[in-house]
């Protein structure tokens, strides 16, 4: 007669399948499409803004310059780092409204997506008029606080907006004069 298997040996059975699936591996298969995205997006904006760029996959190149959109351009980190604020921000604010908040947990995705365009059209264009030195140092670094504030504002103004929409105060509001 078998024995019965125990927990210990279904989970070693699960966490085999897991390991195939790890999350740099999630990572890699999310940040790819992001960064042709990116891409995409910026060679469209600057080349109806009148500047000579051009897209190699995800090289674009402007003036005499190519630059990588690597996979920290991508916008990945960015998402779920703003995806965690947004939370954040969603608990703080203590709405009563299970439809607001998952409209702000959505809208927070085409709002980090767009401030990480922000990050990398600002970066094409200081590296275009200012060299490659300025573009990968210092501003290169700066661009990010950008792309959070761009970011927090854009989710400021989406909840302001749901707000017109959902009619629901936050819980501590209520018994407010």
């Amino acid at each position: 007669r078998p024995r019965p298997r125990s927990p210990a040996s279904r989970r070693g059975r699960y966490g085999a399948l897991a390991l195939k699936v790890t999350p740099s591996a999630f990572c890699t298969r999310v940040a790819m499409p992001l960064k042709q995205a990116v891409s995409v997006v910026t060679e469209w904006l600057l080349h109806h803004a009148g500047y000579p760029i051009g897209r190699n996959g995800v090289t674009l190149v402007i003036g005499q310059y190519q630059l990588l959109v690597a996979d920290a351009c991508s916008g990945m980190n960015s998402l779920l780092t703003l995806e965690s604020l947004g939370l954040l921000y969603m608990r703080l604010m203590n709405y009563t409204s299970k439809a607001r908040n998952i409209f702000l947990a959505i809208a927070i995705i085409p709002t980090s997506f767009i401030a990480n365009v922000t990050r990398v059209v600002i970066l094409v264009l200081v590296t275009y008029y200012f060299g490659d030195e300025v573009g990968q140092g210092f501003v290169h670094d700066f661009s990010g606080l950008v792309l959070f504030a761009v970011s927090l504002v854009g989710i400021y103004f989406i909840d302001r907006l749901a707000g017109v929409f959902f009619k629901d105060g936050a819980r501590g509001q209520k018994g407010a004069a």
